[in-house]
């Protein structure tokens, strides 16, 4: 559970960093960029989904929503997302699929998971 917190807390973390940085870009440009604006409002949707699944996660009443998820892409998906930080810390990330799955599942909580 403790690791579990640690995960869901970083998870948390990561839309507002991108947030952040997307406001100091436009700040220190004053410039107008409309792709900043709508990756900052996925990056909201986002945070606001892993809230959802956290208050839903703490509610054992709930019926969980799951779906059918393409692990290779969440995967790229999820390095899309961490584009920035993984720029910033200059990490290199390859990613080679030789099989595809399928997972049926809540798709927060693999990305929480993940």
């Amino acid at each position: 559970m403790k690791e579990f917190v640690h995960n869901a807390g970083h998870e948390l973390k990561t839309p507002i960093s991108v947030i952040h940085s997307n406001l100091q870009l436009i700040k220190a440009t004053k410039k107008y960029d409309p792709e900043l604006i709508i990756e900052s409002i996925e990056e909201i949707n986002r945070l606001n989904s892993l809230i959802e699944a956290l208050v839903d996660l703490s509610s054992m009443n709930r019926e969980l929503q799951t779906e059918n998820i393409d692990i290779a892409e969440e995967i790229k998906n999820i390095i899309k997302d961490f584009s920035s930080l993984i720029k910033a810390k200059n990490i290199n990330i390859s990613f080679i699929v030789n099989q595809n799955f399928i997972l049926k599942a809540n798709k927060d909580y693999f990305r929480i998971f993940l």
